[in-house]
């Protein structure tokens, strides 16, 4: 797959679509010789207003030079302050963060140049974060604990991993309502 993909294009057609431009834009980038990469290329090209890549795959692009970019998302790393510098004042960044065990992320927050650091925001719909200490209790804001996420895109555990999924998927102690 690809590192990156114009958003609509990832929803309509994340397939054929994907592998049409890129190969598309490598064999137009060739032709013309332009220092763009085929990524930057296609964005330019298609005057994507909407993509979503990791921080890496960003850092590569030069945000100057893709106007039409209106939004970005990231996720799957975290956001390195060189990139938020780069891009937060051209474009919109969403920061998406979740572990495997949920559906991609968890939680999102807008960056701007003012942030420092990348802030993992705040909770997606129907999803529940919590900081909490070893004895399960909540942490006051800024004092270190352990991540607990629950909510609809949480994974009800581990395939064929029983002992795993018992240790690592627990009961949220928080939850009032209980799906079975």
């Amino acid at each position: 797959a690809a590192p990156a993909v114009p958003a609509p294009a990832a929803e309509s057609r994340p397939t054929y679509y994907d592998f049409d431009l890129f190969a598309a834009s490598e064999a137009r980038r060739d032709r013309d010789s332009t220092p763009l990469s085929a990524l930057a290329f296609t964005v330019a090209d298609t005057e994507t207003t909407v993509l979503l890549t990791t921080p890496s795959v960003l850092s590569t692009l030069d945000p100057t030079a893709l106007p039409s970019l209106q939004a970005v998302s990231v996720g799957g790393e975290a956001v390195p302050q060189s990139v938020m510098d780069a891009w937060a004042p051209h474009t919109r960044i969403h920061n998406g963060y979740g572990p495997t065990e949920t559906t991609i992320w968890s939680t999102t927050a807008v960056l701007s140049p003012e942030v420092t650091g990348a802030p993992i925001g705040r909770p997606i719909a129907n999803t529940q974060v919590y900081v909490l200490d070893a004895a399960m209790q909540p942490v006051p804001v800024g004092v270190p604990g352990e991540l607990y996420i629950g909510g609809d895109g949480l994974a009800r555990g581990y395939l064929n991993k029983a002992a795993l999924t018992a240790e690592k998927f627990i009961v949220n102690p928080y939850c009032t309502e209980w799906d079975e």
